[in-house]
């Protein structure tokens, strides 16, 4: 057997008298090595994930080392009719998180607070350099089903 990386990280946490953060680290395990594929930038930022289509937008643009904001609007795939049963997922309306091609930066991004329900759900965060990210997006809609949205964007 060969030997391979795999990233391992920790959930948020806050330690007492401290601040949120999120811990990372490698570890090596046992295994075959898998082959790897490139990351391909999306072209388009419209996924459609079992019925439901997501938009990924950046305002006010995407740039290295600015605060931002996602924002994802949703829909429904087939009617385009605006969502509006999101329930709450992990304390907000949806969770994100993005890492970097390397797998070495990795961004807990935080919601805005008091979102309501949908159509659109607000995420504020920083991408800290240039470069190509993975990001993973999850929705919780009123049947209790969570659908993740993956996309692939370069920041400049």
């Amino acid at each position: 057997m060969q030997l391979r990386r795999a990233i391992l990280w920790l959930r948020y946490f806050k330690p007492t008298d401290g601040s949120s953060m999120s811990k990372m680290e490698w570890v090596t395990v046992e295994g075959e090595t898998a082959q790897e594929e490139a990351v391909t930038v999306d072209h388009s930022l419209e996924k459609t994930i079992e019925g439901m289509s997501v938009a990924l937008s950046f305002e006010p643009g995407i740039e290295a080392e600015k605060e931002l904001t996602m924002k994802f609007t949703l829909t429904e795939g087939d009617t385009k009719e605006p969502i509006s049963d999101l329930e709450p997922y992990l304390g907000s309306i949806g969770h994100v998180v993005v890492l970097s091609e390397d797998g070495e930066r990795y961004l807990h991004v935080h919601a805005l607070e008091n979102q309501g329900s949908g159509p659109e759900a607000l995420f504020e965060t920083e991408f800290p350099e240039s470069g190509i990210y993975k990001v993973w997006a999850q929705f919780k809609r009123n049947d209790g089903k969570v659908v993740t949205v993956p996309y692939v964007v370069e920041v400049p």
